[in-house]
């Protein structure tokens, strides 16, 4: 039998995982996921100049939020 992997979602999530997400070395493996898993985005100040009104759209359809 081959094991599979443990979604993130389901670790953070399932009951069954409560008193091992107590656990340190496993806090530190799902901080560690997350971080892998927030997407980044990196413009310079003469991207954002020259392309402002698109630019702005992008990484706001990228972080599903309103940048003021």
């Amino acid at each position: 039998m081959q094991a599979e992997k443990l979604p993130l979602k389901d670790l953070e999530e399932w009951p069954i995982f409560k008193q091992l997400r107590e656990d340190e070395r496993v806090k530190q493996i799902m901080s560690s996921e997350r971080a892998k898993a927030i997407p980044t985005v990196t413009l310079t100040s003469d991207d954002v100049a020259a392309n402002s009104e698109t630019a702005l759209k992008t990484v706001e359809e990228i972080s599903k939020g309103t940048i003021h």
